[in-house]
């Protein structure tokens, strides 16, 4: 995952919108205030991003950064 931005609610309605990527993993609930947008940076997936709503955007981006922030290897890297 790349560095992920906070969404205020248009900005994540319009994220979604006509001309949006079909590819983008959305987990949205509207009646929440914000969202997070993720890239993702993966060579070989071909999502481009997460979209992810939440009545605290900026405690689940911190979350996210401090899990790449981190030395423990993917479980996809521990049993490759």
């Amino acid at each position: 995952l790349g560095p992920g931005r906070v969404l205020e609610r248009d900005e994540a309605r319009a994220a979604l919108g006509p001309g949006s990527d079909a590819r983008l993993f959305a987990c949205y609930r509207s009646w929440l205030p914000g969202a997070v947008l993720v890239p993702v940076v993966d060579p070989l997936d071909p999502t481009p991003a997460w979209l992810v709503s939440s009545r605290s955007p900026r405690r689940l981006l911190a979350a996210i950064e401090a899990a790449r922030g981190s030395t423990q290897a993917a479980h996809s890297e521990q049993i490759g």
